[in-house]
C-alpha cells in the first residue's frame, strides 16, 4: 500500500459545523459564513494512504502498472 506524504510551506486551518453539507452559511446559500479560520496554528499534519495492486504480465518479472483499488484513506 503506497503512502502519500505532502509537505507544504504554509497552510491555513479552517473549521465549520458538523456534518459538512456543502452549505456553510447560516441560511442555505446566503447569510453569515459559518466557516472560521483558526489563527496561530503552529503545526498541521495530514497523511493519506492509497491502496494499489501491481499488474504483472506472464513471463515478465517487473510490474507493468499499479492500479488503484480503493479510494484514499486519511490516516
Amino acid at each position: 500500500m503506497a503512502r502519500i506524504r505532502q509537505i507544504y510551506q504554509s497552510a491555513a486551518v479552517f473549521v465549520s459545523p458538523s456534518p459538512a453539507t456543502g452549505y456553510m452559511f447560516s441560511s442555505g446559500n446566503s447569510g453569515v459564513n459559518l466557516v472560521k479560520q483558526l489563527h496561530r496554528v503552529q503545526s498541521v499534519s495530514l497523511s493519506a494512504s492509497q491502496a494499489r495492486e501491481d499488474i504483472r504480465e506472464f513471463g515478465r518479472l517487473d510490474r507493468i502498472d499499479a492500479v488503484i483499488t480503493q479510494p484514499p484513506k486519511l490516516a
